[in-house]
């Protein structure tokens, strides 16, 4: 602990986390106690169902024969020892330990619950780079197999890669490759955004039920959409940054996966909270084929539901609205907003109780 280091990196991560953790504190810390608890309380341990399917993604997302090279170069670094060669291991203990974290939370949480395999991204940077400085090492040790193999790795996953993008840009062999069903959502959201920005004006802004849609359609049409719920717990946090009053008057485009028929709960909330609710349409989404010159195939149906008149947010109960008003100690003048007493608590909590207990029953009804 004498030397500078330590204290250094300590002071450069205040400074760069500094922001969050104070939103964290002045929010009652939600985030942490949201990651910490509730997420990973959500399910009993499964680990024969996620873990194998976390390791499974893991080699089919990043090409199992880098997966296979990056696990074997964080070993390679814990057990190599210096021996009076001029290596210095701490530079390889950097880059493993950049990958190794990332990799081995996600692993620990993927025996509590379902993990997908982009959120561990950041972790494989670092270990490329340690798997192409020991290439280095292999090569002046003449391990001619270990050498091969990272050729042969790296060499497939370039190849998988251009593949990969060559598909997603050709519209004709998007028809070879992408078969119809939930995976198509990828082209199906370009054309839907698309549709949106002719059928709605300027002024319209776009409603859906979830947290992934809503984030899709803000990417694909540049303007923000919003998210209704009142079962799913992650998206009731998006209330802390939705200005629903301000919308009040303007008309709303509501985009579903599901037709309302199914969806009574929605169809109830749209019903009171705007004067009136034109009928549902279907707009069908098909995929290019020019290259063949052949008509497409139906990539998903998305069932649209013109709203006029906003009047009031009735899109989440109003004992959600109290309890995140009050885990928000501040509003927008300063003035402490009141705390909500211990009744109100608790039931709050209970709720949520019972929402963790169906929640296993809401992914299969909502397909999300």
């Amino acid at each position: 602990m004498k030397r500078p280091e330590p204290y250094l990196s300590l002071l450069v991560s205040g400074l760069i986390f500094s922001p969050f953790l104070a939103w964290c504190a002045l929010n009652n810390w939600v985030t942490f106690r949201f990651h910490m608890i509730t997420r990973v309380s959500q399910e009993a341990y499964a680990w024969k169902n996620y873990l194998p399917k976390f390791l499974g993604e893991q080699a089919a997302a990043y090409s199992p024969f880098l997966l296979i090279l990056a696990l074997a170069a964080i070993v390679k670094v814990f057990l190599t020892q210096a021996n009076g060669r001029s290596v210095d291991k701490s530079r390889y203990m950097f880059l493993a330990m950049f990958g190794l974290v990332p990799i081995g939370i996600f692993g620990l949480i993927s025996i509590r619950c379902q993990i997908f395999p982009h959120w561990t991204m950041a972790a494989y940077p670092p270990l490329f780079i340690l798997c192409a400085a020991l290439y280095g090492m292999w090569r002046e040790c003449g391990a001619g197999w270990k050498a091969g193999f990272f050729n042969f790795a790296a060499g497939f996953a370039v190849f998988m890669t251009v593949l990969f993008y060559v598909a997603l840009s050709s519209p004709g062999l998007q028809s070879c490759f992408i078969k119809p069903g939930e995976h198509n959502e990828i082209f199906a959201y370009t054309k839907l955004a698309g549709l949106i920005k002719q059928s709605a004006d300027a002024r319209m802004f776009v409603l859906t039920d979830s947290y992934a849609r809503s984030s899709s359609l803000s990417y694909y049409t540049g303007r923000q959409a919003y998210l209704i719920t009142r079962t799913q717990i992650m998206g009731k946090e998006f209330l802390r940054w939705q200005d629903m009053n301000g919308l009040i008057g303007r008309d709303a485009i509501y985009v579903d996966a599901f037709p309302l028929s199914e969806r009574q709960d929605i169809a109830e909330i749209l019903k009171t909270s705007f004067r009136t609710v034109e009928p549902e349409q279907v707009w069908p989404i098909y995929s290019s084929n020019s290259l063949f010159k052949r008509e497409g195939f139906l990539v998903k149906n998305f069932y649209v539901t013109v709203c006029r008149d906003f009047r009031k947010n009735n899109f989440y109960d109003e004992r959600d609205i109290r309890l995140l008003n009050a885990l928000q100690p501040l509003n927008k003048t300063g003035i402490r907003r009141p705390t909500e007493n211990a009744k109100d608590a608790e039931s709050f909590t209970n709720r949520i109780k019972h929402a963790r207990l169906s929640m296993k029953s809401i992914r299969n009804i909502s397909g999300r």
